[in-house]
């Protein structure tokens, strides 16, 4: 499987929805109608010829209707079957990073920093006053 800059994805990549791959895969006979489907949630996505040697080539756009988590997408001849894993991100799931949890710790750190200060002067002020 590789993404629309022909980098290969490796086995059982993590795709976005509505993400473009190539499928490729061959032993199906030469000529041979290969249906494409997504299991998981069994959706039938269309059908592609096998060539000459037997092998096809497959445009697969991720359904933006597929729910997060683990899929296969077979592609079905009259004798063989190839099954390739995928899983689809949860949605917004495509930084890589851990989500933001807590404040802003410069604006504390500055809130911090002026109630010392204000503390350092009133005391100074104090001293000077006695």
């Amino acid at each position: 499987m590789t993404d629309e800059s022909g980098a290969q994805l490796g086995s059982d990549p993590t795709l976005d929805a509505g993400q473009t791959v190539t499928v490729e895969a061959s032993g199906f006979a030469a000529g041979e109608e290969v249906t494409v489907t997504v299991n998981s949630t069994p959706m039938l996505l269309g059908s592609v010829t096998a060539d000459a040697d037997g092998s096809v080539t497959y445009v697969f756009t991720v359904p933006t209707s597929l729910e997060a988590g683990a899929h296969t997408l077979v592609l079905a001849g009259s004798s063989t079957s190839v099954t390739v894993p995928f899983q689809v991100a949860a949605a917004g799931d495509d930084s890589g990073e851990l989500p933001s949890t807590g404040g802003n710790v410069g604006t504390l750190g500055l809130f911090a920093l002026g109630a010392l200060v204000a503390g350092a002067g009133a005391l100074v002020i104090s001293r000077r006053i006695s």
